[in-house]
């Protein structure tokens, strides 16, 4: 994947510490976006590695915090590679594969690129390519929002049908692949009871198509704010500090790989001209969103003990070490932890060695 210098703010804080340098500008602090390894155009001013935070086509979507209810349609980042699934390619297929669409980063060293190819073969279930790849929700217990529901508190319901034929278009295609995925589902007949209806926001982006998200700034008036502390960037920089081999791992629409209860589900309920849905997953926008996404993930991650050599921020995960071969391992580790725990990642790697 290549990082083109233009599509960054021009107006940027750059951040170092013992090993890197971080560029982290304004407009990408609110995307909680993906760490990337260093790239030529960039690291070529400084001695020192170099991290960027949030990836180029995040930018480029002109992203903007989740927690105000925007995100990237699936379909738009994770296009399919191929006419053959992944799971479904021969080893020699999947390099070819990989090979022509820069899966692995071109400043992988040499003599590390054949075993990432071979890690990725043997944990190509986990790479998603299209919204159908995340069908299977993440291996956790069910999330429940009703503990952080103000008591006796009553929630106004917004419906909104008035929408343009452009709009509606919008909405029907991307209903269509979320109920695809099972991300959505329509509201059962009959339960009406605690049943909270929110807005479908449409916001044009630039290239003139929409994007379509959850409103539900009732719901989250009546929602009591997890207080939990959130990952923070010097605390991933700390835990970089000795390594000069990294990798960065996007988990694929982290939020929405973290199942619902059954009675978390009638609070995010939405009216379409197709008739009413509702969220199975965790869907972006919601106050708690973030807190209860990091609880799960960290929890996890601390259970098997990844926490070491993985360093996270959100749903952006990097694995660092001192050297090539124990960095393949450590590797190898985490693609184990997502294969069982069922998360999939985008079907991307960064790995660097300084």
């Amino acid at each position: 994947m290549e990082t083109q210098p233009s599509l960054l703010s021009p107006s940027f804080l750059v951040t170092s510490c013992q090993n890197v340098t971080v560029y982290q500008g304004a407009s990408l602090q609110d995307t909680q976006g993906t760490i990337f390894a260093a790239f030529p155009q960039l690291a070529a001013e400084y001695s020192k590695p170099t991290l960027l935070w949030s990836s180029p086509e995040l930018l480029a979507e002109d992203l903007i915090s989740p927690e105000r209810g925007m995100e990237t349609p699936l379909e738009a980042v994770h296009a399919p590679f191929s006419d053959t699934p992944f799971v479904k390619q021969t080893q020699e297929q999947f390099a070819k594969t990989l090979l022509e669409h820069g899966v692995i980063h071109p400043d992988a060293p040499l003599e590390a690129r054949q075993e990432i190819v071979n890690i990725l073969f043997d944990h190509r279930d986990t790479l998603a390519t299209s919204a159908l790849d995340i069908l299977i929700p993440a291996n956790v217990p069910q999330v429940s929002l009703i503990p952080s529901i103000i008591p006796n508190v009553s929630i106004r319901s917004v419906t909104r049908t008035n929408y343009s034929p452009e709009e509606r278009k919008a909405i029907e295609e991307q209903i269509a692949i979320w109920r695809q995925a099972q991300i959505v589902e329509p509201v059962p007949g009959g339960a009406t009871a605690g049943v909270v209806f929110n807005s479908l926001l449409t916001v044009r982006k630039k290239d003139g198509t929409f994007r379509v998200c959850l409103d539900p700034r009732p719901l989250n008036k009546a929602t009591i704010l997890d207080e939990s502390p959130l990952p923070q960037v010097q605390q991933v920089l700390n835990q970089l500090q000795g390594s000069s081999v990294f990798s960065t791992l996007d988990l694929c629409q982290g939020y929405l790989q973290i199942p619902l209860d059954d009675e978390s589900r009638k609070l995010v309920c939405f009216m379409t001209p197709m008739g009413p849905f509702r969220f199975t997953r965790l869907p972006f926008g919601l106050k708690n969103a973030c807190a209860i996404f990091n609880l799960c993930l960290r929890e996890a991650e601390r259970a098997e003990g990844l926490q070491p050599f993985l360093a996270s921020y959100f749903d952006d995960l990097t694995v660092h070490s001192g050297t090539v071969s124990v960095h393949l391992g450590y590797l190898r580790r985490v693609f184990e932890f997502l294969r069982t725990s069922y998360r999939k990642i985008a079907s991307g790697l960064a790995i660097r060695a300084y």
